[in-house]
């Protein structure tokens, strides 16, 4: 399975959430990295020794948020794709603005699993330029 070569990074400062979310992810056969806010995940980031496909990140984040975090990492890696989660509604999260508008997606909380693994598939095999059907 080509999945069990990827690595996801995911933050999420709700411990619940992350957690289901890491144990989806495994069962999927990533490779998961976990942080609870955007100063510990730019740290697994810098340390990590291989490459990390996949940025999965709520916005609403302690300190720096989601979209700050995403924009930092992509000072280091402009090309890691990001996965954004809120239960904000989209429109009110105008930080996306400064994002490269190929380098990420907007997922609404609350989602299924199955859409959750819908949507990393998709990114991860390429298609960003589209959403998951």
């Amino acid at each position: 399975m080509a999945s069990q070569t990827k690595t996801i990074l995911v933050v999420d400062d709700e411990d619940s959430v992350r957690n289901l979310i890491c144990t989806v992810l495994r069962h999927g056969g990533y490779t998961v990295l976990e942080a609870g806010d955007g100063e510990t995940a730019a740290k697994i980031h810098g340390k990590h020794p291989g490459e990390i496909h996949l940025l999965l990140t709520d916005v609403g984040l302690p300190g720096q948020n989601g979209c700050e975090l995403a924009a930092a990492l992509h000072r280091r890696e402009p090309v890691l794709p990001v996965l954004f989660m809120s239960g904000l509604p989209g429109p009110e999260l105008s930080e996306f603005d400064a994002m490269p508008k190929d380098r990420y997606r907007f997922l609404q909380k609350p989602f299924g699993l199955t859409e959750l693994l819908e949507w990393v598939g998709h990114f991860l095999n390429g298609s960003m330029a589209t959403t998951p059907s």
